[in-house]
């Protein structure tokens, strides 16, 4: 067997194995696996080729350049231009990752400027761009599959950033400034957090992700308008008092299985009303609250 012919099993390896860790390049366990296996490799590429490591790394081929003497010997450069190319790819990908960066960066001053200087709508339009904002997965030299993750696959949702602003609406709301500024929440991210707005009213929530939401204990929900907005059985309403609020469009929570026990959540407000029409509530919602809970439920 011809000593240019060894290397094709090994390398037919790395290459599988390359390609199939890089598709769970994300996970750090599988990166740092990944590089355990390299050093297997080359241990198992030296015994099976019965080269040396230095063959291997390349160190022969570039004693033999700096000799200025091509041996008649084949010489492996193959980690040469591995190297080469993987210090190219990681440039590639690091510099993907800064562009994408510096834009959210840029966002994120703006709505912090927005903010300290209490200019409050301006701020909260930003959001729903911001919480949809996406980024590379950021490149890791020392882990090769995260870089080549990073290089191609696709951007990802920023979860420090949604949860950044998400807590600037707790907050706000916490303070009553949504009575103040005359904010809306539409589009907005507001998952698992819990939305007390006090005595607001005129508040849209339209799009708004309210799964895991608690409303518990608001005193007064006002003309808020919940259409198309994305509840779930663990959205809460215990001793709320909702007046004149808006339940069409509400989508998979009014679907066979689960618009019952939706029903009997919104059951354990303190007290809720709509328009009577189809453009305030839900027929089939508002027959199962007249029946569940007509002391708490009016419409009209």
């Amino acid at each position: 067997m011809k000593t240019e012919s060894k290397y094709i099993w090994p390398l037919a390896m790395l290459a599988i194995v390359t390609v199939a860790g890089a598709i769970f390049g994300h996970c750090e366990a599988v990166s740092y696996l990944y590089v355990i296996f390299v050093v297997v490799w080359l241990i198992f590429t030296a015994w099976y080729t019965g080269a040396g490591i230095l063959e291997l790394s390349g160190f022969n081929t570039i004693e033999e350049k700096l000799r200025g003497k091509k041996d008649d010997e084949f010489h492996s450069s193959f980690f040469i231009w591995f190297f080469a190319i993987y210090i190219g790819l990681f440039g590639l990908a690091s510099q993907r990752y800064e562009t994408s960066i510096d834009r959210l960066q840029l966002k994120e001053t703006i709505f912090d400027t927005y903010i300290s200087g209490n200019n409050l709508s301006f701020a909260f339009e930003m959001i729903p761009d911001i919480q949809s904002s996406q980024a590379p997965v950021e490149p890791n030299f020392y882990l090769p599959l995260k870089t080549v993750y990073s290089f191609f696959s696709q951007r990802i949702t920023q979860n420090k950033l949604i949860e950044k602003t998400k807590n600037v609406v707790s907050k706000t709301i916490s303070k009553d400034r949504l009575a103040i500024k005359g904010l809306d929440l539409e589009g907005i991210d507001l998952s698992s957090i819990e939305i007390n707005p006090g005595n607001n009213g005129h508040v849209s929530l339209t799009n708004t992700n309210l799964r895991g939401a608690s409303f518990n204990d608001s005193p007064l929900i006002r003309h808020v308008d919940f259409s198309h907005s994305k509840l779930d059985l663990s959205t809460t309403f215990i001793n709320a008092k909702l007046v004149r609020v808006n339940f069409t469009k509400l989508g998979g929570i009014l679907t066979k299985n689960k618009i019952d026990i939706f029903a009997s959540n919104l059951c354990m407000a303190k007290e809720i009303s709509t328009f009577c029409g189809v453009s305030g509530i839900n027929p089939n919602l508002k027959n199962l609250l007249q029946t569940k809970c007509p002391n708490v439920y009016k419409c009209g």
